[in-house]
């Protein structure tokens, strides 16, 4: 028999949490190639809920891919602490674990569904408190 236990995280993880604005910090960002190789990356981010009845729920989900990147200009926004309309084009701007990890930020999240699961798939971006009123 094996044994085993769940972190808190760990639980929370499975918690699929109704469509709203939610402040989170952002913990990591991933960049995976495509599984078909066109030579773009897909960018996945993993934040955490900071408060509320959802308070320390993780949620990882895709938010870009490289060759679509305007589908992340809101993130990139929020991290910077500007509105999107003040990003300028060509500008070389880095979504890294480097430099958004710690930010927080307002983030819409709507129920996804992954393999016939229920899942949290982060949406929209924005500065925090900005949408979510800080709950």
């Amino acid at each position: 028999m094996a044994r085993f236990s769940f972190s808190k995280e760990e639980i929370l993880a499975g918690t699929v949490v109704p469509a709203d604005w939610y402040p989170v910090e952002i913990v990591k960002v991933d960049e995976k190639p495509m599984k078909v190789d066109d030579g773009s990356i897909n960018f996945f981010v993993s934040v955490k809920i900071l408060a509320g009845e959802y308070a320390n729920v993780p949620v990882y989900s895709y938010v870009a891919n490289s060759k679509a990147m305007g589908f992340a200009k809101n993130l990139m926004a929020a991290i910077l602490g500007i509105a999107p309309s003040e990003l300028k084009a060509d500008e070389d701007l880095d979504l890294s674990t480097a430099t958004a990890a710690g930010k927080q930020v307002d983030c819409y999240i709507v129920m996804g569904e992954y393999e016939g699961r229920a899942n949290n798939k982060l949406q929209d971006w924005a500065l925090l408190g900005t949408m979510s009123g800080g709950k």
